[in-house]
């Protein structure tokens, strides 16, 4: 039981994957976990920036030889370095099949299901455990709108459910306990603000329809972008065109 013991309860060392495209604070995240560093595995990407499954597949592989317990994926929807989008629905059905978590970080691009011509990029997202999107990025919301969300309510509700309830919160919720839950037994603080008012006031604001127009026109733009710097004879392209980034820099024919 690692909430009682913590990370000495497992009997196996625990790995985690992703590609070398994913945000660098993952790392960041697994040192915190107490999982160490060490415990992840950066996959390499293909041309297309996007993480190869067959290498994927032999780490795990390599791993389950040594002993290890692969315990989660990770996919991207949407890099930050050139907003790629991984294969999720290949990841999720190598998730299922190894019984692992499957993650999908889809904090920057996650928003393209929106789209009207890029939606096929995420899909394979609404297969995901759990997945991380941040508001503040592509909805262009105020700073600090970030959230994750889980399938399991179970899991999500146990990992952070206090064993022992403070005796000042547990009068104040008896009579209503069957009828909600309380939002600090779903994240790490506990007191909050209500920083989920900025969201919901600016998608009853402007809707879905006009955040769909909103991240339509910036897949255009890039697009068009993309196309300008093509004809350009000292510029060059440096990653495929997918999203909304376009990777390039100058080149002076000589």
């Amino acid at each position: 039981d690692t909430k009682a013991k913590g990370v000495q309860a497992l009997s196996r060392k625990m790995t985690i994957y992703c590609s070398d495209e994913t945000h660098h604070c993952l790392e960041r995240s697994v040192e915190i976990l107490g999982l160490g560093n060490e415990a992840l595995r950066w996959i390499p990407t293909d041309d297309d920036c996007r993480i190869r499954i067959d290498a994927l597949k032999r780490a795990i592989e390599d791993d389950k030889k040594q002993n290890k317990h692969p315990f989660c994926i990770i996919g991207c929807a949407g890099t930050v370095n050139s907003g790629a989008f991984d294969e999720l629905n290949a990841l999720a059905d190598l998730a299922k099949k190894e019984n692992m978590w499957f993650h999908v970080d889809g904090a920057f691009g996650a928003w393209v299901k929106i789209s009207k011509t890029h939606r096929h990029l995420a899909d394979g997202m609404e297969r995901a455990d759990s997945i991380a999107i941040d508001l503040h990025k592509w909805m262009n919301m105020p700073y600090g709108i970030g959230c994750t969300l889980v399938k399991d309510r179970f899991a999500h509700y146990s990992t952070f459910v206090y064993g022992h309830e403070a005796k000042y919160l547990k009068s104040a919720f008896d009579q209503l306990k069957d009828q909600i839950i309380n939002p600090h037994n779903l994240a790490l603080p506990l007191s909050r603000d209500f920083t989920s008012l900025k969201a919901y006031m600016l998608l009853r604001a402007y809707g879905k329809n006009k955040y769909s127009n909103l991240v339509q026109q910036n897949i255009d733009q890039t697009n068009y972008l993309g196309e300008l710097i093509r004809k350009e004879p000292n510029m060059e392209i440096t990653a495929p065109v997918v999203s909304n980034i376009v990777c390039f820099r100058y080149k002076p024919k000589r």
